[in-house]
């Protein structure tokens, strides 16, 4: 009748048909080709498992210069930068009369020089100076702190001022920054070439200093 259902053996022809052509592409084309892609890609490991695992990485990675390296810079750094600054820092705080400084100055009318005339008049100084940046005090066995001036021509020849002390324990400070200084008087020198040396109850001991006068 018109309207009904195409006959049974046209349709089983067309699944036959079907079933045939995709099973024999389907199979033949699938399992070939994969087959050949895995073997491409093992080999392919095989060269990458060669570089991962092979010497010169080992090498790189774990070798004795990357440890030299790393141990010798950090190690030297630290060490040397930090034990350096702090013992600085120690020193600076714990200054006594051992870190002061004595020097000897000639001055004429208040002003020091290494020069003078004939008719000046010159004073030889001595001057304890704290360096530090805290202030230090100590004790000197008796009431002077400086002790003498001497003055030597180019012969040798010298003159000295004696100073007179009281044997009493003296305690002194000496500012952060600062000095403490001494003086007497010499007067007028003929021409001839000079050197002062000044002595304190100090550990730096004397102190000298060269001039002229022409």
């Amino acid at each position: 009748a018109a309207g009904g259902p195409p006959p049974a053996s046209a349709d089983s022809g067309d699944t036959a048909a079907d079933t045939a052509t995709a099973t024999a592409t389907d199979t033949d084309s699938d399992t070939d080709t994969d087959t050949g892609d895995d073997s491409g890609d093992t080999d392919s490991g095989g060269g990458d498992t060669g570089d991962d695992t092979g010497e010169p990485d080992t090498g790189d990675d774990t070798g004795v210069a990357d440890t030299g390296d790393d141990t010798g810079d950090d190690t030297g750094d630290d060490t040397g930068d930090d034990t350096g600054d702090d013992t600085g820092d120690t020193g600076t705080g714990a200054c006594t009369d051992a870190d002061l400084v004595l020097s000897a100055e000639v001055r004429s009318g208040g002003t020091a020089g290494t020069v003078f005339g004939p008719r000046d008049s010159l004073e030889m100084v001595a001057i304890a100076s704290n360096p530090c940046t805290t202030d230090v005090t100590f004790d000197t066995p008796s009431s002077c702190l400086f002790t003498s001036w001497e003055v030597a021509d180019s012969s040798g020849m010298g003159m000295g001022v004696g100073v007179a002390c009281v044997s009493v324990i003296t305690t002194w400070t000496i500012p952060a920054g600062g000095s403490v200084e001494g003086a007497e008087s010499f007067g007028t020198f003929k021409p001839d070439t000079y050197t002062l040396t000044v002595s304190a109850d100090l550990p730096a001991g004397t102190a000298s200093t060269p001039f002229e006068v022409r």
